[in-house]
């Protein structure tokens, strides 16, 4: 056979190849296999050496390595004989069936590369011979084919040449990393005992990786093997056990005709696995590979050998033979647990045992999970970080919520008269409630330990920084309420005025940093608030339904700010100022009608400053009484109809603390006692 040709549009071919640049060593990897089923067809010791190729080397400096240029691959195989050469001359071959062959591999040669060169010394009928030739993607993609007599033992040499742009820089550019490339790819090769020897080499070949050599004495503990069924489909499970290293990388390895398709993290469909070395057989620390083969994998993977048509989980008309992906995982987990059964159980009591401890004791409100979700905490890896794990909680708290509001949904629609007869309703009504009020529990403690990180954060505002100074009042003012806002723009629990009083929570209208031509709820032309220095910021709101009965005025001050002379830096002329406002506009009510303020409303006014000694002065001056305590003043104005109150940051933050100290109490939350 001398004049065989591709009856195919190979250029259409390889533009249709698909091959993604992290894939390209599958160019490579196709002619290895290739190289070790002509080595089980010869039955004899075979020989795969996967060679480097070069530039020509234009320095003397041998250190320095000439740029990539491609790779070759040479074997002791049956090589290129008619019967080979015919098959690899016609598209989509039906040869290597039995084996799996797509009839493809090819056309992912030229995918990757531009020039492919075959010589192949081979026996025809006892007759030894050679054939060469090129392989390109053209019109004409067999070149320069000769045949004739050899000398010599069968040997194929198969040149790949030519990065195509877009996969350059793509392929390992040192033996050591294309040696363990080739070993991961060609593990289920590697195990086997009469595998052949595949060396690595680059440059000279006497400086050359064994790679089975290498896996069998360094890599290798053991092997094991077991089946597993889904939809009456059989698979077979091989967990291969390596020495591990530092950090254990756990694979999974989805495989087709005996070769590695896909592969991910183990620790993906087994979570505890992530970042732990699993006991070999015989107890060693080991990285496990699994790899997962089958018949259906064999018919289901793609041409390019790049991933599987699995079944569209949301498609109404799918077959019920065909898998998701997510089923064959659900049960490669299932069958890998039963084979780690011991280290598995004591991993996961290890980590429900932490999760137990970081919400009874950390974050309560993850409390309500521990009884309605263990089934979704068991899938939390072991290993995970404290701060990552109040995100994978939160998340399945959430899940929960969800869950409550379409049962909910569900009992509504059923008819009440025929379903409170039944009882499994009943029965699925009471759980319902009771995972409802543990829901409501947890969503408490949520609220509960929102007000301790708020107290947190008053605290830190409050001290001194590392350059000596204080904070601006501005950091105090967010955290009771945010700046230039209305309380038309936040929701409830974006505020905290709890701080200073928990009646002060409810009202009808907030303002935060507004100028009082701006709040819709008077009709005042003065643009009053704090002088222009950065920290005097008040915010104004009111109680009740119109005509207000009370409005109260808070005004903030600079952590220990000492300068409060003259009358526009002094708190007390400030909140009369905009009391004087205030009664000069006209109020708005909901529709729109003018309401006079009453003489009679009520006004509060509270100053919030550190009780420095030019304070103390300023309230003394002015009549205030000192509380009991010592740590503010209060007076009331006949002039102005209005209680004010002088209270330190630091009395503000104490008395926030007893009066929630009952409920971090209750929830064992720790670090709160009142001083």
């Amino acid at each position: 056979m001398t004049d065989a040709h591709i009856e195919d549009d190979v250029i259409g071919r390889v533009r249709n190849t698909r091959l993604n640049k992290s894939q390209s060593l599958i160019a490579i990897f196709e002619a290895v296999v290739n190289s070790l089923h002509a080595i089980e067809d010869a039955q004899r010791p075979g020989l795969i050496q996967v060679g480097i190729v070069r530039t020509p080397q234009v320095t003397v400096d041998e250190s320095i390595r000439p740029p990539l240029m491609g790779f070759e691959v040479v074997d002791n195989g049956v090589g290129f004989t008619d019967a080979n050469y015919k098959s690899f001359c016609t598209a989509d071959s039906r040869l290597k069936l039995r084996r799996g062959g797509k009839g493809i591999g090819r056309f992912v040669w030229l995918k990757a590369f531009t020039n492919v060169e075959i010589s192949s010394i081979y026996v025809e009928r006892g007759e030894t011979k050679k054939r060469t030739f090129q392989f390109v993607a053209q019109e004409n993609p067999i070149q320069n084919i000769q045949i004739g007599p050899a000398e010599g033992e069968p040997r194929t040499v198969v040149t790949l040449t030519g990065i195509r742009q877009g996969y350059e820089g793509t392929f390992p550019a040192t033996a050591a990393t294309l040696a363990d490339r080739l070993t991961r790819h060609l593990l289920v090769f590697l195990i086997h005992p009469n595998c052949a020897e595949i060396r690595v080499v680059d440059r000279e070949a006497e400086n050359f990786i064994d790679i089975k050599k290498h896996f069998d004495e360094q890599l290798l503990i053991a092997v094991t093997r077991q089946n597993f069924k889904v939809k009456n489909e059989t698979f077979e499970l091989t967990l291969v056990y390596m020495h591990a290293g530092a950090d254990p990388n756990h694979r999974l390895v989805l495989c087709a005709d005996g070769r590695e398709v896909l592969t991910y993290p183990l620790h993906n469909v087994l979570p505890d696995l992530k970042g732990r070395a699993i006991p070999s057989p015989d107890g060693q620390s080991s990285e496990v590979w699994a790899l997962v083969s089958s018949n259906y994998l064999n018919g289901a993977v793609s041409q390019e050998r790049t991933g599987f048509m699995f079944a569209d989980g949301d498609s109404a008309d799918a077959d019920a033979l065909d898998l998701t992906q997510k089923e064959l995982h659900d049960n490669i987990a299932e069958a890998c647990s039963a084979v780690l059964a011991s280290f598995l159980q004591n991993v996961e009591q290890e980590k429900v045992r932490r999760i137990e401890r970081f919400a009874m004791h950390e974050e309560p409100e993850y409390r309500v999970l521990l009884k309605h979700a263990r089934q979704a905490i068991r899938k939390i890896p072991a290993n995970i970080p404290d701060s990552k794990l109040d995100i994978e909680l939160h998340k399945i708290l959430h899940g929960v919520e969800l869950d409550l509001k379409q049962e909910g949904k569900e009992f509504l629609n059923e008819n009440p008269d025929s379903a409170t007869q039944d009882a499994e309703y009943v029965e699925r009504y009471d759980r319902y409630v009771e995972k409802l009020l543990d829901y409501r529990q947890s969503e408490l403690a949520k609220y509960v330990i929102h007000r301790r990180t708020i107290l947190e954060l008053l605290n830190k505002a409050l001290g001194m920084k590392q350059d000596g100074k204080f904070s601006l009042e501005d950091q105090v003012h967010k955290i009771l309420y945010p700046l230039r806002t209305t309380s038309d723009d936040l929701e409830f629990g974006q505020q905290n005025l709890w701080l200073i009083d928990e009646k002060l929570t409810y009202h009808y209208y907030l303002a935060s940093d507004t100028e009082l031509s701006k709040m819709k709820v008077i009709d005042s032309a003065s643009r009053n608030r704090p002088d222009v220095l950065i920290f005097d910021r008040p915010a104004a709101f009111v109680e009740g339904e119109f005509p207000f009965q009370s409005i109260v005025i808070i005004e903030l001050k600079r952590p220990q700010r000492n300068n409060y002379s003259g009358d526009d830096k002094d708190p007390c002329e400030q909140v009369y100022a905009y009391i004087e406002d205030i009664l000069a506009g006209k109020v708005i009510g909901e529709d729109r009608q003018h309401l006079q303020v009453s003489d009679k409303t009520r006004f509060y006014c509270y100053i919030l400053a550190d009780m420095t000694p030019n304070l103390k002065r300023l309230a003394k001056r002015n009549e205030f009484y000192e509380t009991p305590d010592g740590l503010g003043y209060f007076k009331f104005s006949q002039n102005y109809n209005a209680y004010v109150e002088i209270i330190s940051y630091r009395k503000m933050l104490e008395d926030a603390k007893r009066r929630n100290r009952v409920l971090f109490e209750k929830l064992a939350l720790p670090g709160y006692t009142a001083e």
